[in-house]
Formats: C-alpha cells, sequence, structure tokens
C-alpha cells in the first residue's frame, strides 16, 4: 500500500485447492452443500473438493483524496472529500447432484447416488440468469448403465425398464460423477464510500468531525447461491435467489436498511 497523489490502494489474490474426503465442523454439523451421509468405505466416493473451498478469490480497495483549495473561503466546503471502494470477487462453491430416493439400498435416503456424467459436455449452463435460472445442464447427466453381459447385471435395479442397446439400467451402482465436482456461481461486490473529513482546530489540532455515506453492492449485481441442497438428478435444476438488491441510497425502500449506511462520527 502507498500512496500516489492522493491516491491509496491495495489488493490481495489467493489460489486455493482443499481436497478431502467428508468436510464439517466442530459440532460436527455439516455444511449446506455437505452431502448428508457419505458411505465410509467408498473412498473413490468421498474424496473431492472441500465443502468449504473457494479456489479464487481477489480483493481490493482503494480511497482517493480529492483535490481541493490549499486556501481561501472554499476550502471550508472542498477541502476534506474522499471517496472510497471495496471490490471482492470469488469463484462459487462446489456441490453434487445426486440420484433421488435410496437406490443403493441403504435403507435411508440421505446416502445418495451419484449419476454418470456426459463425456465433453459442459454440466454448467454459462446463461443461466437469461434462461430461467436453469445453473444446471441436465442433458449432461444419465443414470448408470452396465453392459448386459456383465456379472452385476442382474442385480441391477433397472428401475421398471428393459436392456437396450446392450447395456443395462443400473441404478444401484454408483456413476461416475464425484463428490464435489460442480462449482457453483461466482460471486462479485462493489462497495463505494463518500467522506467528508471537517477538522475542527477550535476544538483541538486533533479532533475531527467525519461524515461517511456508504453504500453496498452499488453496482447492482446479483449474486446466487450454488445449490447447497444438492438436487437430485431428474428434479429442479434451478437457482433460487434472495431479493433482488438494489442500492438502497436511492431506493430505500425496496430492500433492507443496512443497503446504505449515514455515519457521523
Amino acid at each position: 500500500m502507498r500512496n500516489y497523489h492522493g491516491l491509496t490502494a491495495q489488493g490481495a489474490y489467493t489460489w486455493n485447492q482443499c481436497t478431502d474426503f467428508g468436510s464439517s465442523t466442530q459440532s460436527p454439523s455439516t455444511y449446506q452443500n455437505s452431502i448428508a451421509t457419505l458411505i465410509y468405505y467408498d473412498n473413490v466416493q468421498r474424496k473431492g473438493m472441500c465443502d468449504f473451498n473457494v479456489t479464487q478469490n481477489f480483493s481490493a480497495n482503494a480511497i482517493y483524496q480529492l483535490p481541493s483549495p490549499a486556501n481561501g473561503r472554499m476550502k471550508t466546503l472542498a477541502a476534506g472529500w474522499q471517496v472510497a471502494g471495496i471490490l471482492t470477487a470469488s469463484t462459487g462453491v462446489p456441490f453434487t447432484l445426486l440420484q433421488a430416493g435410496d437406490v443403493l439400498g441403504q435403507h435411508g435416503t440421505s446416502f445418495g447416488a451419484f449419476p454418470d456424467v456426459v463425456a465433453n459436455c459442459n454440466p454448467i449452463n454459462g446463461n443461466f440468469k437469461g434462461n430461467g435460472l436453469n445453473y444446471i445442464n441436465p442433458n449432461c447427466f444419465v443414470f448408470p448403465t452396465v453392459g448386459a453381459g456383465s456379472a452385476i447385471a442382474p442385480l441391477c435395479n433397472q428401475g421398471g425398464t428393459t436392456p437396450a442397446g446392450g447395456q443395462v439400467l443400473c441404478l444401484n451402482v454408483q456413476g461416475n460423477e464425484r463428490r464435489n465436482q460442480l462449482i457453483g456461481p461466482r460471486l462479485v461486490n462493489v462497495d463505494f464510500s463518500l467522506i467528508k473529513n471537517i477538522r475542527l482546530s477550535r476544538i483541538s489540532e486533533s479532533f475531527n468531525l467525519q461524515l461517511r455515506v456508504e453504500a453496498f453492492n452499488v453496482f447492482n449485481h446479483t449474486n446466487f447461491q450454488a445449490p447447497t441442497n444438492n438436487y437430485t438428478f431428474g428434479g429442479d435444476s434451478a437457482l433460487t435467489r434472495s431479493p433482488r438488491e438494489l442500492p438502497g441510497c436511492w431506493t430505500p425502500q425496496r430492500h433492507p436498511p443496512d443497503r446504505c449506511n449515514w455515519e457521523l462520527k
């Protein structure tokens, strides 16, 4: 951080990759995007990105001292003004798409069987904001199958279907998807501040009265949370979101009161 003609700025970038066989807190409750129950002996299924993994994080902040007259009557009004901003951006959190029901025969619905991921298919719909918030591309996922001549074919839960194309639907085997293979939407936010410093030397040489106006999410960028309840394959692939956030300075009646702060200290 250094001052250059009244501008002071700093930034930080981190890259992280965390892998484990299941994440939880000390409670030991799980995270929102955790699979409720992992099969303890299936390390292939268990291994994946940590539920709390955020691969890339960037933050930057700056404050600029606006130029003002050195003396004269305008100094009182024009001096002491500053503008400041904070930018934060990060990649999304991981999540997993699961099959519905107890197709693995574990006598519970919390284990979750993985579907197959279609090769060379992007499972994330990059245009989800303009496509009904359908974040997942369901065309990239299919139910697992095995060869009709496979030794495990007679044990398959075929879901009432018949073999086709030499393949047998086998809902009770794990697909090739891996835990936390999918990544949720990125997050971007910009906050802005306008500051007026008024020095009251008649009281004390160090006495300063400061007026601050702070606007959060000033560019009205809507951020979406990942499907943290691990949507089931064949079910809802859309995202839910909190109410649209608008800069509170201009439309305070439309959203929470903390969107814009006025402070005097």
